[in-house]
């Protein structure tokens, strides 16, 4: 029964982190990135421009104010126009996505999103 136990942890964790895009931050950084010493635990804020669903992760356009970034988050439902308060998060430069076959000048991936009423 233990051996049964220990292959289905080892699959759970291959399966995982198998899903993570290459040069992607892992799961325990972008947790980390969300521990801000600011007062407001999520400082950013901006409109949903665009959304993309591709391996297990939200890929979000948002504007803040005329200027626009992207942000990689864990799967999240949005509608565009939506105001949405994210993470600090970990930003990459010249990130290319796989599963989205395309490449972001830079990209913010964060680990919690929430929507703001408007």
């Amino acid at each position: 029964m233990k051996y049964i136990v220990f292959i289905a942890t080892l699959l759970t964790i291959t399966v995982a982190l198998a899903e993570l895009p290459a040069g992607h931050p892992s799961l325990p950084d972008m947790k980390k990135s969300n521990q801000t010493d600011s007062p407001v635990p999520l400082p950013n804020e901006g409109r949903v421009a665009n959304t993309v669903d591709s391996g297990g992760y939200t890929y979000i356009e948002v504007d803040k104010s005329g200027a626009k970034e992207w942000l990689a988050a864990p799967r999240i439902k949005l509608k565009k126009g939506e105001r949405i308060r994210y993470s600090k998060g970990l930003l990459m430069k010249d990130f290319y996505s796989n599963s989205l076959k395309r490449s972001f000048d830079r990209i913010l991936f964060v680990g919690s999103i929430k929507s703001v009423e408007q």
